[in-house]
């Protein structure tokens, strides 16, 4: 047997009463299908004790057995740029950058990706969540940042509002 259930549900009650379908002292696997970008998490209900988490679930079908799949959804991620200062700056001057990360379910913020993108082309610059930069030749450049959950999934791509960066040649 196998259980799943639509995108959006968080657990799904499964009636495995015993009839004429379920031959009394078989053995019956149970298979928990979580819905697409969540994981299986553990059973409750009518579970063996200290098979909560095995997936797929023996049952041995002496009984009515009423289980619930319940599924770990992921974290909900955003990136926000909060600075970045000064705009418009000299080139060989350091440009100010700060962001942060939220996830939720408490979820800690691994990892910062900052890029900056010219002419379409983008390159990573920055691991942190705030720090300063020099290496800016005169032209603009489109800020770009990401972060990371502790479970290791990444954000979407947030551009900052203030996009381009506009650093003028020193002379």
């Amino acid at each position: 047997m196998i259980v799943s259930e639509p995108p959006g549900a968080s657990g799904q009650t499964y009636d495995l009463a015993w009839s004429d379908r379920w031959i009394h002292g078989a053995e019956l696997s149970v298979t928990a299908v979580p819905p697409a970008g969540s994981t299986f998490d553990h059973w409750s209900g009518d579970v063996p004790a200290g098979h909560e988490t095995d997936n797929p679930l023996m049952l041995t079908m002496d009984r009515n057995r009423e289980i619930v799949a319940h599924w770990q959804s992921p974290p909900e991620l955003a990136a926000h740029i909060d600075e970045v200062s000064p705009d418009p700056q000299i080139e060989g001057n350091p440009v100010h950058f700060a962001g942060r990360g939220e996830a939720s379910g408490g979820q800690p913020i691994a990892a910062y990706e900052w890029r900056y993108a010219v002419d379409g082309v983008a390159q990573q610059f920055g691991d942190q969540p705030e720090f300063h930069y020099w290496d800016f030749s005169a032209g603009e450049y489109d800020i770009l940042l990401r972060v990371q959950s502790g479970d290791g999934t990444w954000s979407p791509w947030v551009e900052w509002d203030g996009n381009p960066l506009t650093i003028t040649s020193g002379g």
